[in-house]
C-alpha cells in the first residue's frame, strides 16, 4: 500500500509541476524590468571634492548605459531642498569615454553688482563655473555593468548634487555628439548639421554666448537648451542674467514651436531663433527665422528606431486635475522634463526673471528634478535654487518652491502627472519621452494635453 501511495504521489507531482511553476510569485518590485529593449534609470549623486584622478563610481543603475545626461543647480543636499543660494547650474552628457560635453553657468546671490558667468567644455560631462573661470570638471571614465564611473579632472569647489538620466539597451542603437557654429545668412535660410555618423531621431542642443572653441568662459549667463524628435515636435528654452549690473537684468524664454533660441545679453531680447526642419543621413537641418552667427552649439544625437517623442504640457492650478499625455506609440521607459517655469513665451520675446527646471522620471517612484531662479530688477541679486527627489518639475520664487509636478504613471501610450503643489497660473513644460516602439504603430504626439481624458488644451 505504501509503495502505491508513493507512486500515486509521484504521478500527481509530475502532473502538477507545470502549474506550480506558472503560479510562482512575481519578481520583487525592486528588480528593473526593461521596456522591451530600452533600459533607463534616473537618480542623483554627489560629485565630491576629490583631487584630480579621483573617481566617482555610480552603481545601482542595473544595466550598462550607452548615454548619460547630467544636470545640476548648485545644491549639495541629497534631500528635498530649496532656498536662496548662488546658482551653479549646468547640463552635460557622455556617450563614451571620448565623447562628452557640458555647459555651465554661475550667478551670485546677494550681490550688490550682479556677477554672472558661463562656460563650456568638450572634454567633461560635469562642469562647475566659478567667478570668471571654470573651477571643477569631471569626465566619464567608463560605462560599467551596473552604472558608470566619472573621473575628476580638476577638483570641484562645490560638492554638487548631480542628477542623471542613464539609458541603454538594444533599442538605443546610436549615441554621439557634435560641436558646430551657427551660420549667417538672409533669413529665412537653412543650415545642415552633420558629423554624427548616423541619422538621429532625437537631438538635444546646448548653446550660449561662448563663441570660441571649448574650453572657454565668458561674462554673462546666456544659456539655451533645445530638443526635437521631428519637424512638428520640438521645444526650446533660453536663460539670461546680465553681468555687472547695479539692478539685476534677467529673463527666460520657453516655446514649443522652435528648436533653438539664443538669448541676448539684456532681457527681453532673443538674439537668434531656429526651427527644426528634418533628420538627415548624418545629422539634421534647421531653418533660421532670425540669425546670429558664431554661436557654438553642442548637440547630442540619439537613435531609438522611432520610439521617442518631444512635446509639451501645461501645469495645473490645483492638485486634483490629472495631467495626461497620450497617443504615443509606446510605453515610456523614461521622460525628461524641461521648463522656464512660466506661461509660453510670445515668439521672440523673453519674460522677466531667469527660471529653469529640469527633471526626469523612469517610474512613479523614481524621479528627480533641479531648478533655479534669478530675480529681475533686484537691487541686490536674489537667486534661488532647488532640488527634488520626488518631483519632475519645480517652480521657484525668491525664497523657495511655489509649485511642484510629479509623475504618477507610465501608461501604454504616454504618461500621467499631477501637481503636488498647485501653480498660481499655468506654465508650459516641454518633455521628451523615450521607450520601446510598438510594432506597426505610428508615433503621434498630443501637445500640451491634460485632463482626466487627455483632452488637448
Amino acid at each position: 500500500m505504501l509503495t502505491r501511495r508513493r507512486l500515486l504521489a509521484g504521478l500527481l507531482s509530475s502532473l502538477f509541476a507545470p502549474l506550480r511553476v506558472w503560479a510562482q510569485p512575481l519578481p520583487p518590485s525592486n528588480l528593473r524590468i526593461n521596456s522591451m529593449a530600452l533600459s533607463a534609470k534616473t537618480g542623483a549623486f554627489n560629485i565630491g571634492l576629490g583631487a584630480a584622478t579621483t573617481t566617482v563610481p555610480v552603481t545601482g543603475v542595473g544595466f550598462t548605459p550607452k548615454v548619460v545626461i547630467f544636470w545640476w543647480s548648485g545644491r549639495t543636499e541629497s534631500v528635498d531642498t530649496a532656498g536662496r543660494a548662488t546658482l551653479v547650474q549646468g547640463v552635460g552628457w557622455a556617450t563614451s569615454a571620448t565623447d562628452s560635453r557640458s555647459y555651465a553657468t554661475r550667478s551670485a546671490d546677494a550681490a550688490a553688482i550682479s556677477a554672472t558667468d558661463s562656460g563650456h567644455r568638450a572634454d567633461a560631462c560635469v562642469l562647475e563655473q566659478g567667478d570668471g573661470a571654470m573651477v571643477g570638471w569631471a569626465d566619464l571614465q567608463s560605462f560599467d555593468a551596473d552604472g558608470f564611473t566619472l573621473e575628476i579632472l580638476d577638483a570641484f569647489v562645490t560638492d554638487l548634487r548631480v542628477s542623471y538620466l542613464a539609458m541603454g539597451g538594444a533599442d538605443l542603437t546610436n549615441a554621439a555628439s557634435v560641436l558646430w557654429n551657427s551660420a549667417a545668412g538672409v533669413v529665412p535660410f537653412t543650415q545642415a548639421v552633420t558629423g554624427f555618423g548616423f541619422q538621429p531621431d532625437f537631438v538635444l542642443n546646448l548653446a550660449g554666448n561662448n563663441f570660441g572653441n571649448p574650453p572657454v568662459t565668458a561674462a554673462n549667463m546666456q544659456f539655451s537648451i533645445g530638443m526635437a524628435s521631428g519637424s512638428a515636435n520640438r521645444y526650446a528654452t533660453s536663460h539670461q542674467a546680465r553681468d555687472g549690473q547695479a539692478d539685476t537684468n534677467t529673463g527666460a524664454y520657453g516655446i514649443d514651436s522652435e528648436f533653438i533660441a539664443y538669448p541676448a545679453t539684456a532681457n527681453p531680447t532673443i538674439n537668434a531663433r531656429a526651427d527644426f526642419t528634418s533628420f538627415d543621413a548624418g545629422g539634421f537641418t534647421i531653418t533660421w527665422s532670425t540669425a546670429g552667427s558664431g554661436f557654438r552649439n553642442q548637440t547630442l544625437g540619439l537613435k531609438f528606431g522611432g520610439n521617442v517623442a518631444v512635446g509639451s504640457l501645461l501645469t495645473q492650478t490645483d492638485t486634483t486635475t490629472a495631467i495626461t499625455v497620450s497617443g504615443l506609440a509606446f510605453k515610456p521607459a523614461a521622460v525628461l522634463f524641461l521648463s522656464h517655469a512660466k506661461a509660453e513665451s510670445t515668439t521672440g520675446t523673453a519674460q522677466d526673471h531667469q527660471q529653469w527646471s529640469l527633471g526626469a522620471a523612469t517610474s512613479a517612484t523614481e524621479r528627480t528634478a533641479q531648478g533655479t531662479r534669478d530675480q529681475d530688477a533686484a537691487a541686490d541679486s536674489i537667486v534661488t535654487t532647488g532640488l527634488e527627489t520626488d518631483a519632475v518639475y519645480m517652480n521657484l520664487d525668491g525664497t523657495g518652491v511655489v509649485a511642484l509636478m510629479d509623475l504618477t504613471a507610465m501608461n501604454s501610450d504616454g504618461f500621467s502627472a499631477i501637481m503636488d503643489d498647485a501653480e498660481a497660473a499655468q506654465t508650459i513644460v516641454g518633455y521628451a519621452a523615450f521607450g520601446a516602439a510598438a510594432a506597426g504603430a505610428a508615433s503621434v504626439v498630443t501637445p500640451r494635453s491634460f485632463g482626466l481624458l487627455g483632452v488637448g488644451a
